[in-house]
């Protein structure tokens, strides 16, 4: 019987073991790293964790594709209205960065909470290598990886059994749970729901891709200078 994301065959179990898959290459990656003495900085330390987690994604969709499904798994990379899709992830990007960044930080401020350590390791990271490799898989790999798993697999499954609304909610709070740090959950949480939304308004993962790497470049970038 053929099977595909665009088809009500596809549930949410499916997304479940996407995402299972890649937290634990993610999480053997991390563990690999930190037995072994490889005198790597933050960088490609951050590199290879995402790398491992791409490699998860593409284990399990690879199994999946030939082992359960005969069609290709349609997570709606489509680029119908190229300029329509960059003016939305500019302005989007833009917004997250100025709220969820920025306004954030000030709030946890005021509230006497300085979470600067957890940025710590990037501002210190020195060289061209380093910095490029920091670069990469915060601004890179990190869009194009949590955008697949979270956006493409879990809430498009989430939002056949669910509805919009559900899925949107539920997808956005497994989201905010990437990083496993507590302070970091409301913004990725709120990051959640304005990604689903620019998905919706677009019905491209592309938009929600470019969007959340302008936001991760953009916070990069006051990280570095500020």
């Amino acid at each position: 019987m053929q099977k595909s994301l665009s088809s009500n065959n596809w549930n949410i179990w499916d997304a479940l073991i996407v995402l299972a898959t890649v937290v634990l290459f993610r999480a053997i990656t991390r563990l690999i790293l930190g037995n072994v003495s490889t005198g790597l900085s933050m960088g490609p330390v951050l590199l290879l964790e995402f790398l491992g987690g791409s490699i998860g994604l593409g284990v399990i969709h690879t199994y999946m594709q030939h082992h359960y499904y005969r069609s290709s798994l349609k997570i709606n990379l489509t680029m119908e209205k190229p300029w329509w899709y960059v003016q939305i992830a500019l302005i989007s990007g833009i917004l997250m960065f100025a709220v969820l960044t920025l306004g954030y930080y000030y709030l946890l401020l005021l509230l006497g909470v300085d979470i600067s350590s957890f940025f710590a390791g990037i501002r210190q990271a020195s060289g061209v290598f380093n910095r490029a490799t920091v670069f990469m898989a915060v601004c890179i790999f990190f869009p194009l990886l949590t955008e697949v798993v979270y956006r493409g697999y879990l809430y498009l499954a989430m939002e056949k059994q669910w509805g919009n609304g559900v899925a949107m909610l539920v997808s956005s709070l497994l989201f905010s749970l990437f990083f496993f740090n507590f302070w970091l959950m409301p913004p990725l949480f709120f990051a959640g729901i304005v990604l689903v939304l620019v998905y919706e308004m677009t019905s491209s993962l592309y938009t929600s891709i470019f969007s959340m790497m302008i936001w991760q470049a953009l916070t990069m970038a006051y990280i570095n200078i500020f």
